[in-house]
């Protein structure tokens, strides 16, 4: 199956990204991150809120995206046609409008995802030095040569200790 190009994504409206940046101030202990090159908010490394070009985002329970669906007429997120993100809502219009209410609904996903297990930070790991073996009181075992003899030589092995037992007997 072929890969398809990636889309190219409109940048976020200026006043979209102030809007969000001014109900996050309510949230205290949120993280703000960039996700798919945009301006997204996180709890405990859990990822809550976001903008995605002309639209915002929430990660909701269950119950809530059942509530915001039938009040507000929610959609789920697709960052592309048939990928959907079936946690996140996007923000319809009426309560981008609704400074309160977009605080509310931002309070509601911030909760969900402080309910989720925290996610640790990414570090870059530092791989140390394989530790050194302390030397052995025993004396090495021989090592067997690794290569084997030609098939030929090997016979002519055996057919001579034959023969050296045969005129022992």
């Amino acid at each position: 199956m072929p890969n398809k190009p990636m889309p190219k994504w409109k940048p976020a409206p200026e006043a979209l990204i102030q809007r969000f940046e001014v109900a996050l101030v309510s949230l205290p202990g949120t993280e703000k991150k960039k996700m798919f090159g945009y301006p997204a908010a996180l709890a405990q490394g859990n990822m809550f809120a976001g903008l995605f070009e002309d639209r915002m985002i929430l990660r909701l329970s269950v119950e809530d995206r059942a509530e915001f669906t039938s009040r507000f007429g929610a959609t789920t997120f697709e960052p592309m046609p048939g990928r959907p993100m079936k946690e996140y809502a996007v923000v319809p219009k009426t309560v981008l409008d609704a400074p309160r209410d977009l605080e509310r609904w931002l309070a509601k996903s911030f909760a969900f995802a402080t309910s989720l297990p925290a996610k640790l930070a990414k570090q870059a790991t530092v791989k140390s030095p394989p530790a050194k073996k302390a030397p052995s009181k025993k004396a090495p075992a021989k090592t067997l040569p690794t290569k084997k003899a030609p098939a030929k030589k090997a016979a002519a092995s055996r057919h001579a200790a034959k023969k050296a037992s045969a005129k022992r007997s």
